[in-house]
């Protein structure tokens, strides 16, 4: 699978006040960046969506190998990442937030690893990212006014069972 899945299943999602959902390929191309290139990068996603929205849902990729999701929450100045393969991304990612953290906020902001469902294949990491984007777009949208970021059993049950349908979707 591709980044060009997530984003047709983003197009797909309803927009929502105060909710943008980046590209894909934002912050995979991000990671590889240097120096001034990376900084003015940084600015743009700064200014133009972090600074924009409520919740900004990233997804990220490890040059095609692993896709996880990075989700920014504006009021706290906080980014929640779930990652279906224990955490595989977190350390190439969480310096990238903590570059990106430093732009918002000059203290109370931090990078959290959520606990997230866990996939039993070396497939599926899309997918959840799929999944895991569209249950917290649902649970936002039923109360904007505070976001709960844990994933309960049960509701992990949900998500297993919203990637069997989007898989199904998908081979279709």
């Amino acid at each position: 699978m591709t980044g060009d899945d997530i984003h047709n299943f983003y197009k797909s999602i309803k927009k929502v006040d105060g909710v943008f959902l980046l590209d894909p390929l934002c912050l995979g191309n991000l990671v590889e960046k240097k120096g001034e290139q990376l900084s003015s990068s940084i600015e743009r996603l700064v200014n133009k969506k972090l600074n924009k929205n409520n919740l900004v849902f990233m997804p990220a990729n490890q040059k095609s190998l692993h896709w996880s999701l990075i989700v920014y929450e504006k009021s706290i100045k906080t980014f929640h990442h779930y990652d279906s393969l224990g955490g595989l991304n977190f350390s190439l990612y969480s310096p990238l937030c903590e570059k990106i953290l430093r732009n918002v906020a000059a203290t109370s902001s931090f990078v959290k690893k959520e606990k997230t469902p866990q996939q039993c294949n070396g497939n599926d990491c899309e997918v959840y990212v799929m999944a895991i984007t569209q249950f917290l777009v649902n649970r936002y949208k039923r109360n904007t006014s505070k976001m709960n970021w844990e994933i309960s059993d049960d509701e992990a049950q949900e998500i297993h069972k919203s990637v069997r349908e989007i898989r199904k979707k998908l081979s279709g």
